[in-house]
């Protein structure tokens, strides 16, 4: 995913907590609770970072490896897509044509 720009879906609503952020998409009847480490990439998922760069914000807050972080952060950002949370680009450019 080095080359993705994800960004957050526009129907979803969401609360953050300290530690947490719950997201409700109120479409689909559903709710997801995010620990510290999703909502900090959820925050980050605004279209103009790439996951590396995401990855990166992680990095300088944690003391693990960055292919750990980036692992994490790829699987974050695939269990967001999934849901239909976040959506993924290539380009930074794309989301605001949408």
């Amino acid at each position: 995913m080095k080359d993705i720009y994800p960004v957050k879906s526009e129907n979803i609503r969401w609360v953050g907590r300290r530690n947490s952020a719950i997201l409700l998409d109120p479409g689909r009847g559903k709710y997801y609770k995010l620990n510290n480490t999703a909502k900090i990439v959820w925050q980050a998922c605004n279209g103009l970072n790439a996951v590396e760069r995401i990855a990166q914000m992680l990095f300088t807050r944690h003391k693990a490896s960055k292919s750990k972080i980036l692992k994490d952060v790829n699987a974050i950002i695939s269990h967001l897509s999934k849901a239909r949370l976040i959506k993924l680009h290539k380009n930074p450019e794309d989301f605001k044509n949408e």
